[in-house]
């Protein structure tokens, strides 16, 4: 081969080599550059133009500077001047340059200095990477780390970050932030690369780093508790949540619960005394009822019996009179238990099934004299889509109507009240919603003291509500009644022109009317021969028993406490008791245990009539639990002993014509 030959072989090997070089930099997401000793550039690699939008001949002969932020140019000259002065290889130096569309590009400059064949420098060789990106990622990860530190530092919960040594069975504190510092009483500097059982023995000795080894065993984040002591008692609740962070570091984050165990501490008391409270209120409200409704018993019980006896008009308009007031005394006797009873979760559900219209005209009927006297009238309306036959609290529909009634005659001088039953709405599980409407054209009650009127001892204006009386509690017990029955109650009323009380109830329906309750229980004439022991300390009350039980067939024993009670019962033949709950030197209900407990098969079944004042169905419970057959509320009527003891004297005789 010629030299020409071997020339031109060369020249095109070394295209084909320029040719690969200039492709390969081309394909390169970073750019290839020369400079000469002016810092200009004599080589841009086609890359370029990717990185800073320039096309290789438009930055070729001029100074790298020129594509600098002005922000930072000096200091990268100042560092590239001192880099050439040493004709020293460029390693990473961090400049900032500006796009082509004049956004910020960050590069990473590596290069080394180029030399003539005299050996003469002559400039720079290097290669520049976009790292503008990864800049914005640090500095984003700076900022989080940093957000990171300042949340951390200023939470009110205590962080401390360990890392496990010893395979889990101690822990070396890395991070500690000052909440951990007040809490612990302990600067960061002491503790930060101490291990656990050194700087924290307290929590060593609470099992805390048992916890923190499971959480780092099986990553299951746990809650660790830990107290501390102080003159025997609680002084300090501390609450550890430990779990482990993917880099199999430990955090534990502790607050103190102090606060809020001392705070529940102090509710629970307050629970307990507001228990006791309730407590002694219901004794006394207990107490109280046994001692109004021992006399009121006598009262109105005599006053029964002074009806069948021979009265001038004006002494029946007395004897009218005074058993009204013995009624209405009763009637907020039982306002007040019944709403202790509420009060306390005691008012027991007893449904069962009435007719409602049967009932209805019963309750209507009772008020008819109050009515006639103030020439009112009353009437009602039962829609059609309502059932005859309900099954339900009977007794707490009565009460609502009784307190709704009362207060609609007691507030209207003139004109009518009106009462409406509808069918409000029937649910999925088979209920019916009745809706029940009092329309009355009273007083009216203002806007503003509409609401409060149903809250306890609420009324209205004194100076309005002075001349009806009145505790402020019916209405209240209304609306806990409704509450009872599923439903709910309102009113609507305007000054002068009357007021509609609308209230809900949840009843079933039954296919038959079995007359329990929805019809008047009528007095037997005459009761069939049985002998009744009577146990009751109160003079006027036995007096009473017996007046009340004269002209039957009923031979009546008397005595004052439970011991003679006892102790005739055990030797004599008796076919009833009747037993005062409350006596002297034996109670009735000890007397009660007493016969109960008997090895004598017949007294130990004989029966008894729990007799008392307590009537509250706690108090009722009570007695029925510890061996009471029945049991018997004073003020008994006459109409209520007669039936209860007609129902006995039955059953006495059934069972013995068994035996």
């Amino acid at each position: 081969m010629t030299k020409e030959e071997q020339l031109r072989t060369e020249n095109a090997q070394l295209k084909l080599e320029v040719e690969r070089f200039h492709a390969i930099s081309a394909s390169l997401k970073d750019w290839i550059w020369e400079l000469d000793a002016e810092t200009r550039f004599t080589y841009v690699s086609p890359s370029v133009v990717n990185v800073l939008g320039y096309t290789p001949e438009e930055m070729l002969g001029k100074s790298a500077y020129d594509f600098l932020h002005p922000e930072y140019s000096t200091e990268v000259k100042k560092h590239f001047k001192a880099v050439s002065a040493l004709q020293d290889v460029l390693d990473s130096m961090i400049n900032v340059n500006i796009h082509k569309d004049g956004s910020i590009v960050v590069l990473e400059s590596s290069g080394k200095p180029s030399y003539n064949k005299e050996g003469h420098f002559i400039g720079y060789r290097g290669v520049d990477r976009d790292i503008t990106a990864r800049v914005e990622m640090e500095k984003a990860l700076g900022l989080a780390n940093e957000r990171y530190r300042n949340l951390i530092e200023n939470m009110p919960l205590g962080v401390s970050v360990f890392r496990a040594i010893k395979g889990g069975d101690d822990f070396e504190v890395i991070e500690f932030n000052s909440s951990c510092e007040s809490m612990e009483k302990v600067s960061r500097n002491v503790v930060l690369n101490s291990t656990l059982n050194q700087s924290f023995p307290d929590m060593h000795k609470a099992d805390l780093s048992s916890t923190m080894k499971l959480v780092y065993q099986d990553g299951r984040s746990r809650i660790h508790p830990m107290t501390k002591y102080h003159e025997g008692k609680i002084a300090l609740w501390r609450e550890c949540k430990v779990y482990r962070l993917p880099s199999d570091e430990i955090v534990v984050i502790i607050s103190d619960e102090t606060k809020n165990k001392q705070m529940e501490e102090r509710i629970i008391e307050a629970q307990k005394d507001a228990e006791k409270a309730l407590m002694s209120k219901s004794l006394f409200l207990s107490n109280m009822s046994h001692e109004m409704r021992t006399p009121l018993n006598v009262m109105l019980g005599f006053l029964e019996l002074l009806k069948d006896t021979q009265l001038s008009h004006q002494q029946k308009e007395f004897l009218q009179t005074m058993t009204k007031s013995g009624k209405n005394l009763l009637i907020l006797i039982n306002d007040i238990l019944d709403y202790s009873s509420f009060e306390e979760g005691q008012f027991r559900s007893d449904p069962r099934n009435f007719n409602l219209e049967k009932k209805l005209n019963l309750w209507i009927e009772n008020f008819m004299p109050m009515a006639n006297k103030k020439n009112l009238v009353i009437d009602y309306m039962i829609d059609k889509s309502v059932p005859p036959l309900l099954m339900g609290e009977v007794r707490c529909l009565k009460q609502i109507m009784i307190n709704l009634i009362s207060n609609a005659i007691k507030f209207t001088h003139e004109g009518e009240i009106r009462l409406k039953v509808y069918l409000n709405r029937r649910l999925e599980d088979g209920q019916w919603e009745l809706k029940f409407e009092i329309t009355d054209t009273g007083i009216g009650i203002a806007h503003e003291h509409q609401e409060a009127i149903f809250d306890r001892f609420s009324q209205v204006d004194l100076s309005l509500t002075r001349p009806y009386g009145g505790s402020g509690l019916g209405l209240s017990i209304c609306r806990m009644l409704c509450w009872f029955l599923g439903g709910d109650i309102e009113l609507k009323s305007e000054p002068g022109k009357g007021s509609t009380f609308s209230f809900t109830a949840l009843f079933s329906t039954v296919k038959e009317d079995n007359k329990n309750g929805a019809y008047k229980v009528e007095l037997p004439k005459e009761l069939t021969h049985m002998k009744v022991l009577l146990a009751e300390d109160n003079e006027d009350n036995r007096i009473l028993v017996e007046t009340l039980l004269k002209g039957y067939n009923i031979k009546l024993i008397s005595v004052i406490n439970g011991k003679e009670c006892l102790e005739y019962a055990q030797n004599n033949h008796v076919d009833l008791i009747i037993m005062d709950m409350q006596m002297p030197v034996m109670d009735g209900g000890t007397a009660i245990q007493a016969i109960r407990k008997s090895t004598d098969e017949t007294l130990k079944k004989t029966p008894i009539l729990g007799f008392s004042a307590f009537a509250e169905q706690k108090d009722i419970d009570h007695a029925l639990a510890i061996g009471c057959d029945d049991y018997l509320v004073k003020p008994v009527s006459k109409k209520k002993l007669i039936h209860t003891l007609d129902t006995w004297s039955k059953r006495i005789q059934k069972v013995t014509a068994q035996a």
